[in-house]
C-alpha cells in the first residue's frame, strides 16, 4: 500500500458539514499533529451546553472526525463503521461511538468520512517510556480481557464487516442503528487507487470476500497474487513457481477449517491504545478499519504492543509485554488457538499464502531484494515439503 495525500479541509467545509447533521458549529476546530495512515483527524470542541450527544469531558465536549484520503473506495469506512457498530452492541470494549459517516464524497466535506465520540485518555505510544514496570501488568491484564471479550463470539464468515443497504442509502442520516451483515476484507497491503502507477488497476487486484471458511480466504489471496504474476511485468521472474499447482492442490484437497471464526482487531500497536494513568484504565481502543472476522489463530498479524521505533530499548520491552501478555492470556484460559493445535497443513498454507504476497508486493513495488531471495528461497523449500517443485 502507498501513502496516501491525507485531505486538508478548510474550516467552512467543517462547518456546512455540522449544519448538513443538524450539528451546532463547533467552537474550536484543531488538527492534532498525529493522523492515521488513511486519515486526516480533526477534533471538534463545543461548550459543555451543546446539543451533542457525548459526555462532557474536562469541561467541553468534543467530537473526532476522520476524514479518509482516496484509497479503497466506501469498503474501508463501511467495514469501520459496521465493525465499531457490532463492537458497541456486542462487547465492552470502549471504542468510538458512530455518530455519523458518509462512505462517499457526496457530502460537505467532498471526502469520506466517520464522525465519532472523543474518547479521554493519552496514547500508550506516548506514555510506555515514562510508566513504571509495575504498572504494566495491570495494562496488559485489561488489554487481555479486551481481546477476550470480543473472541467470545463467533462468526461463520471470513471477511470483514459492512452495513446492510438493503433499506435504503440514508441509513447514515437515520437514528436507526445500522444492520451490520458480512462484508469484504480491507487488508494493510492492498493496492490502492494510489498505486495507479503499478498497477492498471489495483483495487480490482485485492482479494474481496466474504469467505466461507480459513481456505477459500487463502485460495483467493493466492489467485489474486498469480493473476498479478501472470500479468504484470515485473513479476516475470516469479512465474517460474508453481503456484497454479498450489492453488489445484488447495482446490482438490483443502485442509479442515482451524478454528472458530472471530472478530479481530488486527492493528493493535501501541498508538491505537488509549490510557488514562489517573485511573489506571485502558479507556479507548482506536483505528478499527483493518478489523476482520478471521481464524481464531490468526487474530494478530504481528504488531500486538508495537511501540512503533526500533531502537533496543523498545524491542525488549515489546518482548517483555508479549510474555507477560501470553502468561495472562493463559491464566484466563486462552487467546485465539495455540500454535501447537493448529495443524501442519494449516500452517502450511498460512505460511505460504504470506510468502506468496510478500513476493508479488516486492516486485511490483520495488522492495529489498536481498529479503525477496531469502523469502523466495523459504517459499519453494516449504512447496518442496508438499511435493509441490519449482521449473528453476
Amino acid at each position: 500500500m502507498s501513502k496516501p495525500v491525507l485531505p486538508t479541509l478548510a474550516p467552512s467545509q467543517i462547518q456546512a458539514l455540522c449544519r448538513s447533521l443538524s450539528l451546532p458549529a463547533p467552537a474550536q476546530v484543531e488538527a492534532p499533529s498525529t493522523t492515521g495512515v488513511y486519515h486526516a483527524i480533526y477534533i471538534l470542541t463545543y461548550p459543555p451546553t451543546a446539543d451533542v450527544s457525548v459526555p462532557v469531558h474536562d469541561s467541553v465536549k468534543r467530537l473526532i472526525l476522520r476524514v479518509a484520503a482516496p484509497s479503497l473506495h466506501r469498503l474501508k469506512t463501511l467495514n469501520e463503521v459496521a465493525v465499531l457498530t457490532w463492537v458497541h452492541e456486542h462487547t465492552s470494549v470502549p471504542a468510538p461511538r458512530v455518530l455519523a459517516w458518509d462512505e462517499t464524497t457526496d457530502n460537505p466535506l467532498q471526502h469520506e468520512y466517520i464522525l465519532g465520540e472523543w474518547l479521554p485518555g493519552r496514547l500508550l505510544l506516548d506514555l510506555w517510556h515514562e510508566l513504571p514496570a509495575s504498572q504494566w501488568r495491570p495494562i496488559i491484564a485489561q488489554l487481555v480481557d479486551l481481546v477476550r471479550d470480543m473472541q467470545s463470539h463467533a462468526f461463520n464468515h471470513v471477511g470483514g464487516l459492512t452495513i446492510d443497504r438493503s433499506g435504503g442509502d440514508d441509513i447514515a442520516a437515520s437514528t436507526v442503528p445500522p444492520v451490520v451483515i458480512p462484508g469484504q476484507i480491507h487488508e494493510f497491503h492492498f493496492f490502492t487507487v494510489n498505486d495507479m502507477n503499478l498497477l492498471p488497476d489495483p483495487v480490482a487486484a485485492n482479494i474481496q470476500g466474504p469467505w466461507p471458511n480459513h481456505a477459500a480466504y487463502c485460495l483467493a489471496q493466492l489467485r489474486s497474487s498469480h493473476a498479478i504474476i501472470s500479468t504484470h511485468d515485473s513479476c516475470i521472474p516469479l512465474r517460474s513457481l508453481p503456484i497454479a499447482t498450489l492453488i489445484c492442490a488447495l482446490e482438490t484437497h483443502p485442509p479442515p477449517p482451524p478454528s472458530r471464526n472471530v472478530l479481530a482487531h488486527r492493528d493493535l500497536h501501541l498508538g491505537n491504545i488509549l490510557y488514562d494513568p489517573s485511573i489506571g484504565r485502558i479507556t479507548g481502543v482506536l483505528d478499527w478499519e483493518l478489523a476482520a472476522c478471521v481464524p481464531a489463530h490468526l487474530w494478530d498479524p504481528g504488531n500486538l504492543l508495537h511501540p512503533l521505533v526500533a531502537s533496543k530499548r523498545a524491542k525488549q520491552a515489546r518482548q517483555e509485554w508479549l510474555a507477560i501478555f501470553a502468561e495472562m492470556a493463559t491464566e484466563r484460559g486462552g487467546i485465539g488457538q495455540r500454535e501447537q493445535d493448529v495443524g501442519e497443513q494449516v500452517k502450511r498454507l498460512d505460511e505460504a499464502t504470506r510468502l506468496v504476497r510478500y513476493l508479488v508486493d516486492a516486485y511490483v513495488r520495488g522492495w529489498q531484494r536481498e529479503q525477496v531471495k531469502v523469502m523466495r528461497t523459504e517459499l519453494v523449500g516449504l512447496m518442496g515439503e508438499v511435493g509441490i517443485h519449482a521449473t528453476d
